[in-house]
């Protein structure tokens, strides 16, 4: 008995052919197949499993929501501030910029969850920095102990002739 994902004949995806990027699904919009093909593409080939399609085809759609949440946002801001140099009586204008604020911080939470979404995904098929070195702490130990440090600020005091002090 096969283990695993069982194919039909009516099944819409493809197999996964050794070498061979995974396709994006056809449930994606276009925007989300452009975010899985550009995902895809930085990492080999056999990254993928099937086992991993379904967290793929969700931080996709997180990943357009937080895009489309990140324009609404810069338009209401933008309504935000013609409202606020805009012409109209002050009691209107009080109004409608209290209206566009709720509306805005509305949009905002929708952002901070669906980038937290995006965060957690990301980290769960380990394409984060953060994933890579999660599991193996002396793996992360050797990267930090081998990673350049910046200078401490104090080091470079006093390297000049005046005892660094400007004149």
């Amino acid at each position: 008995m096969p283990r695993g994902r069982t194919r039909t004949v009516t099944d819409p995806t493809p197999p996964l052919v050794p070498g061979m990027r995974p396709a994006a699904p056809p449930e994606l919009s276009e925007p989300e197949q452009a975010i899985w093909r550009k995902i895809t593409a930085r990492l080999p080939a056999d990254y993928f499993t099937a086992e991993n399609d379904a967290l793929l085809v969700q931080l996709c759609r997180h990943i357009r929501h937080c895009d489309e949440l990140a324009k609404e946002i810069a338009a209401v801001r933008a309504e935000m501030e013609a409202v606020r140099v805009g012409p109209d009586a002050a009691a209107t204008r009080a109004k409608a910029e209290a209206t566009l604020r709720t509306s805005w911080l509305t949009l905002l939470r929708a952002h901070v969850l669906q980038s937290r979404n995006v965060g957690t995904l990301s980290t769960k098929l380990r394409l984060t920095q953060f994933s890579r070195y999660m599991r193996d702490a002396e793996s992360a130990a050797i990267a930090a102990r081998n990673s350049p440090t910046a200078p401490e600020p104090w080091t470079d005091w006093g390297n000049d002739d005046d005892g660094g002090r400007k004149q």
